[in-house]
């Protein structure tokens, strides 16, 4: 599939297709990380899968403004709860000088960024996008459905990060059986 076929959308534009649970986490603005460590009972953990300079995909491009292609530094990583995969999340952070920020941003290791953007007031978040997000590009997730997927940036004084966040099926399994 590619990349540009991804439609990113806003609230108004898919509220009708989508279900109160779905908005409610698709659409909320705080920390993706905290909120997950709440619904499962502390026992959240993070994996990361790559981190460092990548390609970036054309409506990421797109997103932050920049040349296609382009390499800037990619953060992947699986949010866990409950030693489940939930949560896909591909982050990039644009550095525009190297700043002590943009360092601590690109050292985070096993912690989540989260704990940067939600705690340091530089940060602006921007309105929240959704899409159907194509399985194909996950790395990490076997199956022949799209998943919801958000996407929003985060600006600092030196730096920007376009944060993407794909829930897995697991995670939404989680919430209906937590709900019933």
């Amino acid at each position: 599939m590619q990349t540009d076929q991804i439609v990113w959308r806003n609230q108004a534009d898919v509220q009708k297709n989508l279900s109160a649970m779905e908005i409610d986490w698709l659409f909320d603005r705080g920390s993706l990380t905290q909120r997950l460590t709440l619904l499962s009972s502390q026992r959240f953990s993070l994996e990361v899968l790559s981190e460092g300079y990548a390609s970036l995909r054309l409506d990421e491009c797109l997103k932050l403004q920049l040349l296609f292609p382009q390499k800037q530094w990619v953060r992947e990583v699986i949010l866990k709860g409950d030693n489940q995969s939930w949560v896909y999340a591909r982050s990039i952070i644009i550095k525009s000088d190297l700043g002590q920020d943009d360092k601590q941003l690109t050292r985070l290791g096993c912690h989540p960024l989260g704990s940067v953007l939600f705690t340091d007031e530089q940060f602006q978040r921007s309105l929240i996008e959704v899409a159907n997000y194509p399985v194909t590009i996950i790395p990490v997730f076997e199956g022949s459905l799209g998943l919801w997927g958000r996407r929003s940036t985060f600006s600092g004084q030196n730096s920007v990060v376009l944060v993407q966040e794909i829930f897995l099926p697991k995670f939404w399994q989680y919430i209906k059986n937590d709900k019933e």
